[in-house]
């Protein structure tokens, strides 16, 4: 039976996403829409620092937004497995830890895409944001015709290259509470 077929008709196999290069391209491209969509409507000044941040240094952005990632997994981790420690159904925490993992990383995807498109939009002078926005999103759903673990690294690349510079002034900001006191002074 292929892979559309069982899918249409005994419901949904994780192994026929895994497998359908088609299907992962299609439900990406979907699901980073509406939030990238959100990102752009409700945060454009977040979404202009972003820019801004991202463009300082783009090869070290790409890196701090490699360390977001891995800093979302860890934090994905080890809550799941403080929540595994109070007894909760493996099943019912698998499938929420799930859920929210895949949200936070949607909601990263819109910023991240929502950055590049914006960049591409001023590099050409023309265009509202959401042109580029959405050919970014194409192309990060074209990535996920190649391989699962190609397809995985690139999306991260291109999400990395819009998140990174915010990250990394994050890391880098001066949080005391003096340069607070300091900040709202001048």
């Amino acid at each position: 039976m292929s892979s559309g077929l069982a899918l249409a008709v005994g419901g949904f196999d994780p192994s026929t996403f895994a497998d359908t290069p088609w299907l992962r391209a299609v439900a990406a491209f979907l699901l980073v829409v509406p939030a990238g969509l959100a990102v752009l409507g409700r945060y454009g000044d977040v979404v202009d620092r972003s820019v801004e941040a991202s463009l300082e240094s783009p090869f070290v952005s790409v890196v701090y937004g490699f360390l977001a990632h891995i800093v979302l997994f860890f934090v994905a981790g080890v809550l799941s497995t403080q929540l595994a420690n109070t007894g909760l159904d493996p099943t019912v925490l698998q499938a929420g830890s799930s859920a929210t993992l895949g949200v936070i990383f949607l909601a990263l995807a819109g910023l991240g895409f929502a950055v590049l498109g914006t960049w591409l939009v001023d590099l050409r002078g023309e265009g509202q944001r959401w042109h580029g926005f959405v050919a970014v999103a194409a192309v990060g759903a074209g990535v996920w015709l190649l391989p699962s673990v190609a397809g995985l690294v690139l999306w991260m690349l291109l999400v990395s290259v819009g998140v990174g510079g915010p990250t990394r002034r994050w890391i880098h900001a001066e949080r005391s509470v003096q340069a607070e006191v300091e900040r709202e002074t001048e």
